[in-house]
């Protein structure tokens, strides 16, 4: 955002060129934040339909007779790992067949 806003400004000093400079990689780092902004909705159907069949799963696992047998850290463990599991997943499934390729953002190199 630092990047953007220093961009509209109608009036640079080399002061505010260095800043877009220095704002420039930072950008580019955090740029996957909008995968999720730009994944189509055939994608968004299969996260959730994949997300509601992992805690499904995680569910069953937790209820099941085997768990009987295993000590309270290791259950506790499987219970932490469910939402870890979930992320990766759905970061998979975002950057799986969509990219960060905005047109606007090969144009912000050229802004300084």
């Amino acid at each position: 955002m630092d990047f953007i806003l220093i961009a509209q400004y109608k009036v640079h000093t080399p002061k505010t060129i260095q800043s877009m400079q220095d704002y420039l990689p930072d950008l580019h780092k955090h740029k996957n934040v909008f995968l999720q902004f730009q994944a189509s909705k055939s994608i968004k159907m299969v996260i959730k339909d994949t997300t509601r069949e992992l805690k499904v799963e995680y569910s069953r696992l937790l209820t099941s007779n085997s768990l009987l047998h295993q000590s309270t850290a290791k259950c506790c463990k499987l219970v932490e790992e469910l939402p870890l599991e979930t992320e990766e997943m759905v970061d998979d499934m975002l950057t799986t067949g969509i990219y960060c390729n905005f047109p606007k953002m090969y144009l912000i190199s050229y802004f300084v």
